[in-house]
């Protein structure tokens, strides 16, 4: 194909609409200005070249039609474009802002001018200011690219903006990329997605100084998918992104899908600013590589100047949250809670199978992880894995857990406990597993795995591992649980303390040291009524005839341990008798105290069957066993005594 170069002035006498349908194939030169008072369609052969002072005046209610962007060539700053008509294309490409101008109406008309056939946008070194009554509207296939930092959409007006910066409504293949949008008072995002919205990218943007950056509210029964978010920087954000706010009742999933990988979020605020913040059935959701900071708060003033770094609320259903750095929220690290009676999951989702993974939470004015319910009955966030992760100087919890079915393994978590100059916080500890005691009756934390953790140097006044009552079902397994000077000056006055209201609770292969061993402060605390399991010993302690009074040493203390109970079974029935009666004992010889017994004044033992021995509360402490201590079995007799047969106890105990 060949083309013949012609003026305007030389056979079209300055009049594009003599071109109209033109089938030859021409590039004509508009090197001055020319106006369009009619519709005019430029076929494939024709191309225009604007140079000089070439400029193209479409009248009102008049359209331009040019068969690709490609048949026009001019400098990408060059407004070539004016008037109130409009620019279309019968095939897709690249068109240039800057063909139109510089102002949101000039973007405008040239997003509009590709909304049929899709294509390129593209912004070079340029400003454009969009009026806080203005948005600038997207359509599927249509693409905004700049050339990064200096390609700048940015808010004006002194007051709070009425629509967001930009908004994309029931749009497909889009991407966004390499685009700096700025500033905005009020309740409005510089990108909002709303309706159903389907394969998405926006990337290596750069946000600042405004209320959201990206924001998608799907409204009802749509649905936002396929999004990816990568590699984009937003600075002093009120809500980096945020996922979901719909109202109205949930009938598929509303967000799903979206890939949020590589960026760099800073919020500032108050405590409902958040990093990111999941909403309303947010599912499929993976968080990964993103560095999220906050905005300290003022701590005399108990002030918070950001959220929490990930907020995923009653929603959080499959997410992945993995690699990513969360520190300095005026809240907590990241947050997942439910609440069916004000939020139900009709309308609102719920949390489960979700992922916290590979992260490092530090120096967060609450806690490094929340994980929680705050009303109602079978509400629990369940199916949830929180692994690998570093929690650190965070001044409260490490982490605060309720819920069922958790796994919390192989993170590493100190230095937690403490205030923003480092002194300690009372009442706290390193990790909490708790039921929520607000309600009557309580309703339970169950099945809660805790394996494989650093639990380390946790305030000076403050424990590692504390398990309240009400909770039920948990495997505290090969933990260290410790003091460390290489880690901080601080120290946790308790390793692990396991409250009286609990069943269940399997505790093995721990090493808690470090701590002080007084009365009150010590490596492991175990309250009476516990439902501690350990390990568990049988002791042959044979036949003694009636009259005869023994004590038959029965095990000596592997390591530090905790005799947890004692059970006992003989092989025939001992009848109880008020005058003829024998006491059964477990002594700690170490102190030589009674610590566990049984008397057969008022109770039977029945052959064959296991009979719980008492503990001594007087002598709660005598529990405690150093490595090598002996315990003893021990009868004494009352008037006559009772005989035993073949006789066995059964120690529950728990080593550290």
């Amino acid at each position: 194909m060949s083309f013949s170069f012609e003026s305007l002035n030389d056979e079209y006498n300055n009049n594009l609409y003599d071109l109209n349908n033109d089938t030859g194939e021409k590039t004509i030169i508009v090197d001055r200005s020319t106006t369009l008072t009619q519709d005019t369609v430029l076929l494939s052969g024709i191309k225009l070249k604007v140079v000089d002072g070439g400029t193209i005046s479409i009248n009102n209610n008049v359209t331009l039609t040019v068969a690709f962007p490609s048949n026009i060539d001019a400098p990408v700053l060059k407004s070539i474009f004016s008037g109130d008509g409009k620019v279309t294309f019968t095939g897709g490409g690249e068109v240039h802002v800057g063909w139109w101008g510089s102002t949101s109406g000039d973007l405008q008309s040239a997003i509009n001018s590709l909304k049929d056939v899709g294509g390129d946008v593209l912004l070079t070194d340029m400003s454009i200011p969009v009026e806080l009554t203005t948005q600038i509207e997207g359509f599927s296939n249509v693409n905004l690219r700049g050339v990064g930092f200096e390609s700048y959409i940015y808010s004006v007006g002194g007051g709070n903006r009425q629509e967001p910066i930009m908004k994309f409504t029931d749009v497909n293949n889009v991407t966004i990329e390499k685009i700096h949008i700025a500033g905005g008072s009020g309740a409005q995002p510089h990108i909002f997605l709303a309706g159903n919205c389907d394969n998405i990218t926006i990337q290596h943007g750069y946000f600042n100084n405004g209320y959201s950056g990206v924001w998608m509210d799907p409204g009802a029964n749509k649905t936002i998918q396929n999004v990816t978010i990568f590699a984009n920087t937003m600075r002093e954000m009120s809500h980096p992104i945020s996922l979901g706010g719909t109202d109205g009742e949930i009938t598929t999933d509303l967000i799903k899908l979206v890939k949020v990988i590589g960026n760099y979020c800073h919020a500032v605020g108050d405590a409902g600013s958040d990093g990111i913040k999941l909403r309303k059935k947010s599912s499929d959701i993976l968080i990964q590589g993103n560095v999220f900071e906050g905005t300290p708060g003022v701590h005399g003033d108990n002030i918070a100047n950001s959220g929490d770094g990930a907020d995923l609320f009653v929603s959080g259903e499959r997410v992945s949250v993995i690699g990513n750095l969360f520190f300095n929220f005026g809240v907590h690290g990241l947050e997942l809670k439910t609440d069916e009676t004000n939020y139900p999951p009709t309308t609102w989702g719920k949390g489960r199978q979700v992922i916290v993974r590979d992260n490092i939470l530090h120096s967060n004015s609450n806690n490094g992880i929340r994980i929680l319910t705050q009303a109602g009955q079978n509400e629990w966030p369940y199916m949830i894995d929180v692994l690998s992760n570093c929690i650190y100087k965070n001044d409260s919890y490490g982490i605060e857990c309720s819920g069922r079915h958790i796994n919390i393994a192989h993170n590493q978590i100190f230095l937690n406990c403490l205030d923003i100059n480092e002194t300690s916080t009372t009442g706290l500890c390193g990790v909490l597993l708790k039921a929520n005691q607000e309600l009557d009756p309580p309703l339970p934390s169950e099945y809660i795995t805790l394996t494989n953790n650093l639990i380390a140097n946790n305030g000076n006044q403050n424990m590692g591992l504390k398990i309240t009552d009400y909770v039920h079902h948990v495997e505290v397994l090969n933990n260290i649980v410790t003091n460390d000077s290489a880690i901080g000056a601080t120290n946790q006055n308790f390793g692990i303390s396991v409250s009286s209201n609990t069943t269940n609770i399997q505790l093995k292969d721990n090493h808690a040291s470090g701590h002080n061993n007084l009365i009150n402060d010590r490596d492991l605390v175990i309250n009476t009524g516990a439902g501690v399991i350990g390990e568990t010993l049988t002791c042959q302690i044979g036949s003694i005839a009636q009259g005869d009074e023994e004590e038959h040493p029965v095990f000596f203390a592997p390591s530090k341990m905790c005799l947890v109970s004692v059970r006992f079974i003989n092989a025939e029935d001992v009848d109880s008798n008020g005058s003829d009666y024998e006491a059964l004992s477990i002594y700690n010889k170490h102190t030589n105290q009674a610590i566990f017994s049984f008397f057969t004044d008022t109770k039977d033992i029945d052959a064959f069957k296991t009979t719980d021995m008492e503990i001594v509360t007087s002598n709660n402490s005598s529990r405690y066993f150093d490595e090598n201590d002996v315990l003893s079995f021990k009868k004494t007799n009352v008037g006559d005594g009772k005989a035993l047969n073949q006789a066995v106890v059964l120690l529950n105990y728990v080593t550290y």
